[in-house]
């Protein structure tokens, strides 16, 4: 009833303002994670979730398709290379973050050998079934046939067969160690990148407005309206990720000395894969209900700010998130 009683006819249609009204309360998200709806497009999502992931998803009760966990995580890969290049050229020609839409043309970019309809066809089953892996929705299928089997075996047998999200950050295809390493690095760079960052604004700073807004969860649009400025200034300012890229990196260059992360990421290209990932953990909340690392950083070093204190991340949030 929120988003209706709010809703202003002149600033956007009701579809893109429920949208935009839900994304920014987590307690809305949490609340629709429960009744099994992850608010976050097919195409997002696929480009969000680890290879692991999606060889998960498909390994999960209920398919109905002939597509080989293997075969799906290969098709995955590929993704990947062509939606980050269709995204960043999307972004520098409009400007925008949200609105991408693939086309024939790119479906064909990820299998040259096939009809550029089977793939699409395979890639939407692919983000069905990651969209039941992350919603639990896979557990109700399982449970109505342990309950027509009768079997004495229900709850060893719904076990969550994911590892959790930091140990696949950095890349699903080596030790945990070095994902639990990189969680580690990001706390330890991320809310020391975030006090600097701060440190020299004065609280009643246009910036200082930029960032408030940003944390309640504002659209540019909105941070512009609230602190008289332009929606350009306010982005430019901002420079969300491009802040969660130079943290990312910082925590990867700690990381670099240690021999099991060289022999993992040998590459430039992995390299640049495990940023991503990182981009993408710092900037989009893994926890229904929980600030994503950046948006958390920043309450607490504002926090820090106001009181003349200084706590760190893992005092605010009783330990890693």
């Amino acid at each position: 009833m929120e988003v209706i009683r709010s809703f202003d006819p002149e600033r956007a249609g009701l579809p893109h303002w429920a949208r935009q009204r839900l994304i920014g309360r987590n307690d809305y998200k949490a609340y629709l994670l429960e009744m099994g709806v992850l608010l976050i497009g097919k195409w997002a999502l696929l480009g969000d979730c680890s290879h692991r992931q999606v060889h998960e998803a498909m390994v999960l009760p209920g398919q109905t398709t002939s597509l080989t966990p293997e075969t799906a995580e290969a098709l995955h890969r590929r993704y990947l290379l062509a939606y980050r290049k269709a995204k960043l050229t999307y972004r520098q020609r409009t400007g925008r973050q949200r609105g991408w839409e693939p086309d024939a043309a790119f479906f064909q970019e990820v299998d040259p050998q096939r009809h550029w309809a089977d793939t699409e066809d395979d890639l939407h089953t692919m983000e069905q079934a990651v969209r039941r892996l992350q919603t639990g929705r896979w557990q109700s299928h399982e449970r109505n046939l342990l309950s027509m089997q009768g079997s004495d075996r229900a709850e060893e047998q719904l076990a969550d067969p994911g590892a959790t999200h930091l140990e696949r950050l950095v890349d699903q295809e080596h030790d945990s160690a070095i994902g639990v390493l990189a969680a580690e690095a990001l706390e330890a760079e991320g809310l020391a990148y975030v006090q600097l960052m701060l440190a020299g604004l004065a609280v009643e700073a246009e910036q200082w407005c930029f960032w408030r807004g940003w944390l309640e969860g504002q659209s540019t649009r909105e941070i512009a309206a609230c602190c008289g400025a332009a929606q350009a200034r306010v982005s430019r300012r901002l420079s969300v990720q491009i802040r969660a890229r130079e943290i990312a990196t910082r925590a990867l260059q700690r990381l670099a000395p240690l021999p099991a992360f060289t022999m993992a990421f040998g590459s430039p290209e992995k390299l640049d894969a495990a940023a991503d990932r990182l981009v993408n953990h710092l900037l989009i909340s893994e926890q229904q209900g929980e600030d994503p690392p950046l948006r958390r950083w920043l309450r607490i070093a504002m926090h820090n700010i106001h009181t003349g204190t200084t706590s760190t991340a893992r005092e605010e949030s009783g330990g890693m998130p």
